[in-house]
Formats: C-alpha cells, sequence, structure tokens
C-alpha cells in the first residue's frame, strides 16, 4: 500500500519528468523562433519562376508562416498577391536556397 508521502514524490517526479521532456521537445524544434528562408518554384498567380523570402519555424522549411519578400516585386515594393504560395505544394516542397 503506498502511503501519501510517496504518492505525493512520485506525482513530482512524473510531473518534472514530463516538463523535462516538452522541455527537450521544445528545444529540439527550435522552441518557437522564427527564420527567414528562399525558395525558387513555378508562382501559377504571375505565371513565372519567383524567388521568395519565407517567415517559417526554425528547423522546419516546410512549414511556411509568411512572405517577406518576392522576386515577382520590385525591392521595397508592397506584395499585394494572395499569397497564395503559402499552401501551394512545390513551395513547401521546394528546397531552401543558400543565400
Amino acid at each position: 500500500m503506498l502511503t501519501t508521502t510517496t504518492a505525493w514524490l512520485i506525482a513530482i517526479g512524473v510531473i518534472t519528468l514530463a516538463s523535462l521532456m516538452m522541455w527537450t521537445l521544445g528545444r529540439m524544434r527550435g522552441a518557437g523562433k522564427v527564420e527567414i528562408i528562399r525558395k525558387r518554384f513555378f508562382c501559377p498567380a504571375k505565371g513565372k519562376e519567383v524567388e521568395v523570402d519565407f517567415l517559417t519555424w526554425l528547423g522546419r522549411t516546410g512549414d511556411l508562416l509568411g512572405v517577406k519578400a518576392c522576386s515577382a516585386f520590385p525591392a521595397g515594393e508592397e506584395i499585394d498577391c494572395e499569397r497564395a504560395c503559402l499552401h501551394l505544394p512545390q513551395a513547401q516542397a521546394a528546397p531552401a536556397l543558400h543565400a
């Protein structure tokens, strides 16, 4: 039979272990940090090959969060498309280019 003290020690141990596991997984996944990656692919909206700087979670180049820049628009000009590339399979699958 477990005593109350033993049950509390087991509960604290389990909570501590779970917290350490979550912390470790968070560190492995970039812990919510965002990076900018560049990808090249065919843009059906513009009808041409483009290079796009995407915002993505650190180390997860397939999870595209936003568009920082696109070669279809002159530097400094607002990107006024619907950013459909965020959901395009070819954009998600394209390898990140080295700057």
